[in-house]
């Protein structure tokens, strides 16, 4: 619809992901968790294909991307979605009517782009978005990636994508250059670039930051994205 672009070409290399799956397991815990059931924010929601699961909450998402949130809206023209910084986001500068979440959602690294030194802001202001019986639920990026270069080539019926990772590790920081060349059926080839820039957080750290402004992990449970890999957190 909106023709090739670093969106659309992430939708295509990671359609194999059941995002649905993903989706109910988390819905699952917060039922056991007893999570009030009625808005739900995810931030760093890219194209909204994890959102759209969540049928029984209000939803709302916000993404740095603006591209991104157009393919979001299409997707779910249900849900509200404003292009905005998840490192500012608090109650009082919420983009939204709505100023708290019964559940908010950082997931598959997102608080990777937090800087070390932003961290217990960052956490203070998601934790505000928080009604007393409201969670967070956190994926955090603590990998220690290898460094190097890396192809990987993905096919679907109508495009041949190759991309070429260049993967930098510097004072905790993981630089990830991404060189993508697609190619169509008609022979027309194009070439996109993108950078992602995420910091390891250390799980020490981040139950640190969390401890010390009176938050409660309540579990950590197992998802594709790592071991440990979705923690759910609510506000003392």
């Amino acid at each position: 619809m909106f023709g090739t672009s670093v969106p659309y070409l992430y939708d295509a290399i990671y359609r194999y992901k059941d995002y649905n799956a993903q989706a109910q397991s988390i819905l699952k815990n917060l039922t056991n968790l007893s999570a009030p059931e009625a808005t739900i924010l995810e931030m760093a929601c890219g194209t909204g294909r994890f959102l759209e699961s969540f049928k029984s909450y209000a939803q709302f998402g916000i993404d740095l991307c603006e591209e991104s949130l157009m393919y979001a809206s299409f997707r779910n023209p249900s849900a509200k979605f404003k292009s905005f910084n998840i490192n500012v986001i608090n109650q009082d500068t919420s983009p939204f009517e709505q100023k708290q979440f019964d559940v908010v959602l950082s997931l598959f690294g997102a608080i990777g782009y937090t800087p070390p030194e932003e961290l217990e802001t960052c956490m203070q202001n998601w934790l505000s978005l928080l009604p007393e019986k409201g969670i967070l639920v956190l994926e955090p990026w603590h990998f220690s990636p290898e460094t190097g270069q890396y192809t990987q080539k993905f096919q679907s019926s109508n495009l041949e994508i190759n991309r070429l990772a260049d993967v930098s590790v510097s004072d905790g920081w993981t630089t990830m250059n991404f060189g993508f060349t697609v190619k169509h059926p008609n022979g027309r080839v194009e070439e996109l670039q993108s950078t992602e820039r995420l910091y390891s957080h250390s799980v020490a750290d981040l139950e640190a930051c969390v401890r010390n402004l009176g938050g409660r992990i309540l579990r950590k449970e197992h998802s594709d994205f790592q071991e440990d890999g979705q923690w759910y957190i609510r506000r003392s």
